[in-house]
């Protein structure tokens, strides 16, 4: 794990043995339904934690078992936004959506390296946009984790 190890958090571990991490076929299966390789830090997340992973904050909607609900939903709700406002940044399908609360996503693309930056939609009506917060997935990953600040 050459991306996640950067995350140095007092007594904590990535590998956390609660944690249930994707095998490689399931990896391999997420990246066939969206059609191009994962980022190298998301896959290992998977790997580590992408079936379930207690302690980690928000964590929970990447999560294998919702990676098909949650790529056609989010597009729908873009779709529908930039329909109804004209304000959306288009849809990609370069993005991969990580994290989901209501109509509100985390997403990464794949197309920005091993370590990608991420990005939030909030669906705040008129000029609702796709941002980026972070620049770096492992900076997104350590606020979720205990003890973790960015």
């Amino acid at each position: 794990m050459k991306c996640l190890n950067e995350i140095q958090i007092p007594g904590w571990s990535i590998q956390y043995e609660g944690n249930i991490g994707c095998t490689k076929e399931e990896i391999e299966e997420m990246e066939s339904f969206y059609g191009f390789s994962f980022p190298e830090a998301y896959k290992e997340l998977l790997s580590e934690m992408g079936k379930h992973a207690p302690y980690a904050g928000y964590l929970q909607g990447f999560c294998y078992w919702n990676y098909k609900f949650i790529k056609e939903y989010s597009k729908k709700v873009l779709a529908s936004y930039n329909e109804t406002y004209g304000s959306v940044s288009q849809y990609e399908d370069s993005f991969i959506i990580i994290a989901m609360s209501d109509e509100c996503f985390i997403l990464i693309k794949n197309n920005e390296g091993e370590n990608p930056p991420v990005y939030v939609f909030n669906s705040d009506g008129p000029g609702s946009e796709i941002i980026k917060t972070h620049d770096f997935f492992t900076e997104y990953v350590k606020l979720l984790l205990p003890g973790g600040v960015s």
